[in-house]
């Protein structure tokens, strides 16, 4: 796939805190791979609060989608911070910044010119140090709840993508990009009792001989009866290649068992499979590091299982929140031949790309329909109304999530990261994702009546030409208009069983498949030759 190279770490990652709700179900064994501290610094330092603002002002400056005065980011942080305490405000007057508390003046400092991220970060850290001096509240706050009020003031100034996470939750979501140390296990807690249900192939807990059912009993020697999954994760983290003794109860034998396990780097899995009737049903739950030649090899072992020749696969993407920009346009890349996957544009001149697939497919001939619903957002957007725009899928389910931007993470010094919008996404055929998102090509939101008999569609539950048509001439943002679009499909947050067996009558129904195909090949070929007509 012929990809550009950003200039940062570039992610989507919509639905970002949704996918905290993991620790509800079933939770991955993890620890961080990187050395970073978790919990901030316990000391405030007036230059740490200086270095966080000065790349949080740069990384504004220099990435954000549109252009930011750095007067207003300044002032935004700074009287998020007066509002912990009434008694203090920061006034702007004739060229100055006046720090007042019970209304008398406190301290004056020049301003900055409006561009100067250094400036305006000094000045800040300044009236922050002195604010601490002049009242209770703001001086009783630790650094990193200190970082998480200024931060909130200047993501505000914003779009509802860009935000600031915590050192402790910007590390949770390192981890599910890219990796992170433990085991390789998942487990599910209930009624304080932890139960492995799953080890990740070739990695640690399998390898040393931990079995799903397993009971955990105790961690380096200490009983973890009643604690919670958060917990569990935290006595099970540390550093890649350190030792963790684990001791299980297993079903059926009186003794425990102890294992010694060292901890390995462990990305988790993103993908599910199964194979049923001939057709090859797969999960994606997530886009890590992972995902592309994971999913690649999955397809391989179900295309095996069925005899080499599979009837159909269907994408499960419902549900599915996003990740890393570049494994939405890997996947992509395997299912097209050729042809525009994305196209972004933003402030900045490297925002602007265009990129195409290589050539690089796998199950050329196999029929493929996408499952989609109003919780799949960011890189699962990407990848469907990619496949889509091409007539290589059929998209059935309810309206995506819009969510069609891409973000730029900085690390902050105290680990916790800035994340900002850098581009917006449109599709091969034209439509711009963000605030829109995907139609599919059966909308089993628009149409309950399929959605509860879980058959082979009629032609009314197709999405119609004009339809289409409609969707791919949203160009440019407007919320009023692209409010007006969803309608056709309402979003629906629920992942009803019968979408499955929709898409399954489908696939097994080829003169449906065709009339799906049919029905948005003519909009979106127009759309993909004006497309290709633009620079990138």
């Amino acid at each position: 796939m012929k990809l550009a190279t950003y200039p940062r770490t570039v992610s989507l990652m919509g639905f970002v805190r949704s996918c905290m709700a993991l620790f509800a179900a079933t939770v991955l064994l993890q620890g961080c791979a990187a050395t970073d501290a978790t919990n901030g610094e316990k000391r405030y330092s007036v230059a740490q609060t200086q270095a966080m603002l000065v790349d949080a002002f740069n990384h504004v400056q220099h990435r954000y989608i549109d252009p930011v005065g750095m007067d207003e980011l300044a002032m935004a942080g700074l009287n998020r911070l007066a509002a912990v305490d009434n008694r203090l405000s920061i006034q702007r007057k004739g060229g100055q910044l006046i720090l007042l508390a019970d209304s008398r003046i406190v301290e004056e400092y020049t301003q900055p010119d409006r561009p100067d991220s250094l400036g305006w970060a000094e000045v800040s850290a300044e009236i922050v140090d002195k604010s601490r001096s002049n009242s209770t509240q703001a001086a009783s706050l630790v650094p990193e709840d200190l970082y998480s009020t200024l931060m909130g003031g200047i993501v505000a100034m914003l779009d509802r993508y860009s935000r600031y996470e915590s050192a402790k939750v910007a590390k949770s979501q390192r981890a599910g990009r890219t990796g992170f140390g433990g085991i390789g296990a998942t487990i599910r807690t209930r009624d304080g009792t932890s139960t492995i249900v799953e080890t990740l192939p070739e990695m640690p807990a399998a390898a040393a001989g931990l079995k799903p059912g397993d009971v955990i009993i105790q961690i380096d020697d200490e009983p973890i009866a009643g604690q919670n999954p958060i917990d569990v994760i935290g006595r099970l983290r540390g550093p890649i290649g350190k030792i963790v003794i684990v001791d299980v109860r297993r079903d059926g034998e009186a003794d425990t068992r102890r294992f010694s396990i060292r901890r390995a780097h462990v990305v988790p899995r993103s993908v599910r499979g199964m194979l049923k009737n001939g057709v090859a049903q797969i999960i994606l739950r997530g886009f890590n590091r992972r995902s592309s030649a994971d999913l690649e090899d999955e397809i391989a072992k179900l295309q095996a299982q069925a005899g080499g020749k599979l009837r159909g696969i269907v994408l499960d993407l419902r549900n599915n929140p996003g990740g890393l920009f570049d494994q939405a346009l890997s996947i992509a890349d395997l299912f097209l031949d050729q042809g525009l996957i994305i196209r972004t544009r933003g402030r900045h001149p490297a925002a602007n790309k265009s990129f195409q697939a290589d050539g690089h497919q796998i199950a050329k001939d196999v029929p493929l329909a996408v499952i989609i619903n109003g919780r799949s957002a960011s890189s699962s957007e990407i990848l469907a109304a990619a496949l889509q725009s091409h007539s290589r899928a059929i998209v059935v389910g309810s309206g995506s999530h819009g969510k069609g931007s891409v973000q730029s993470i900085r690390q902050l010094p105290n680990s916790g990261e800035l994340i900002v919008t850098w581009s917006r996404i449109f599709s091969p055929s034209g439509y711009l994702l963000d605030g829109l998102g995907v139609i599919p090509n059966i909308c089993t939101s628009a149409s309950p009546d399929v959605a509860r008999a879980g058959r082979s569609p009629s032609a009314r539950a197709f999405t119609d030409a004009k339809q289409f048509s409609d969707w791919n001439r949203y160009d440019r943002a407007d919320e009023e208009l692209a409010q007006s679009l969803r309608r056709y499909c309402p979003p629906e947050p629920a992942a009803p069983k019968t979408d499955m067996s929709v898409a399954m009558q489908l696939l097994a129904d080829p003169k449906a498949y065709r009339t799906a195909l049919v029905q948005t090949r003519q909009s979106a070929t127009r759309g993909i030759q004006a497309q290709s007509l633009q620079p990138s």
